[in-house]
């Protein structure tokens, strides 16, 4: 990723700290007189059907019209931290500008930071992507294609929804746990492989799960199954910390248990798999290591790897089936506990698939590539 902070050196004169022409669509701008550019900058946001600006399919332009003292972009290409080089203000105006440069196919989620303190969406793009701490603005480049299995059909055939509660003694809490049933699981008598999902209700609110496996399902791309949501109470003591064992145990001798015996699921591991982000993912990863007689299959999408994992991996006997994938723009702690993971799994001989997009570590990521995962794991029978 690529930024640079135009400039305007003196009146009527262009200049840039990169020796690169200013961008033509602040060029009538800047080469006005002062008293003149507010007008222009006012018509100028009139006329722009587009905000950031994108040109080249490359070169963006971030904009913000307003009063402050002081401007910042902050967003999965900074870590969410505001640049230590401000938005340029053009003189005699309230418009504020930077310019970055991303993949043609990128999609990223970022806000302003206003006077260093005010974090605001961009007021100028009305496209937002839901995130676990609320909306951001979002950015998608000319050649970002959105995910066909997100989109909510009439014609799809949908699958039910269950919902219960388990209270755990060891935990000394209780849950909701949400369990999809595939549409043809009411009139046949098969048993049915299992999705454990890790952060269920955001998985299903946020990462329209529920809508993804009654897509893929409907198009023959998996196999009916059966998908279990599990929220935490304790995310990171239960999914990283203290309470990590207990919290296996509750969902394997607790959750996956009573499962078993309710519903027709599958007997062989081979079609079970566990799955999870960020934190959830780590979790995905111990449980497998943990109980690779019931998962074959692990999904860990721009996810953590605690460091007492390190080297389990190399001694297990490569029972695991490993779904693995990060954002260009992931958080910068991930990226080399996730490449450490692949030299392990590559040093072992593992079998698995890795995927790396042009996005950040958001929910916008995840849900866009969940079919990878579950067409690795599930493969739809050939006829």
């Amino acid at each position: 990723m690529k930024y640079t902070i135009y400039c305007l050196a003196t009146i009527g004169v262009l200049s840039c700290n990169t020796g690169r022409e200013i961008p033509g669509f602040l060029r009538n701008i800047l080469n006005a007189p002062l008293a003149q550019r507010a007008v222009l900058a006012e018509s100028f946001l009139q006329q722009q059907g587009q905000f950031p600006v994108i040109e080249n399919n490359e070169d963006v332009y971030f904009v913000y019209y307003g009063q402050a003292q002081k401007v910042q972009v902050a967003g999965d290409f900074t870590g969410w931290k505001p640049h230590g080089l401000p938005m340029k203000r053009v003189d005699g105006t309230q418009l504020w500008y930077m310019k970055f440069s991303f993949e043609p196919d990128a999609r990223l989620d970022y806000k302003f930071v206003i006077d260093g303190e005010k974090w605001i969406l961009d007021p100028l793009n009305d496209k937002t992507m839901v995130s676990g701490y609320g909306p951001n603005s979002e950015l998608s480049m000319p050649l970002y294609e959105p995910a066909s299995e997100l989109a909510e059909l009439d014609s799809v055939t949908e699958g039910t929804m269950w919902d219960t509660v388990f209270y755990s003694d060891e935990l000394q809490n209780e849950r909701p746990v949400y369990i999809y049933l595939p549409e043809e699981y009411v009139w046949t008598k098969d048993s049915y492989p299992l999705l454990l999902v890790h952060d269920g209700l955001e998985f299903l609110e946020i990462g329209r799960t529920k809508i993804v496996l009654d897509n893929l399902i409907f198009r023959m791309k998996i196999k009916p199954l059966i998908a279990v949501f599990v929220p935490p109470v304790e995310r990171r003591a239960e999914y990283e910390k203290d309470r990590q064992q207990t919290f296996i145990r509750f969902l394997m001798n607790e959750v996956l248990a009573t499962l078993q015996k309710k519903f027709r699921i599958s007997e062989r591991r081979e079609d079970h798999a566990v799955l999870g982000i960020s934190l959830g993912g780590n979790l995905s990863l111990a449980m497998g290591l943990s109980h690779p007689e019931y998962f074959g299959n692990i999904g860990a999408f721009s996810s953590y790897v605690q460091e007492s994992l390190g080297g389990r991996f190399a001694a297990d006997p490569k029972l695991l089936r490993i779904y693995l994938d990060r954002g260009k723009y992931d958080l910068p702690l991930l990226l080399p506990l996730i490449g450490a993971l692949r030299e392990e799994l590559d040093e072992a001989g593992y079998d698995y698939r890795y995927r790396e997009y042009n996005e950040g570590h958001s929910w916008g990521n995840w849900r866009a590539h969940l079919d990878e995962a579950l067409e690795f794991f599930f493969p739809a029978e050939q006829e």
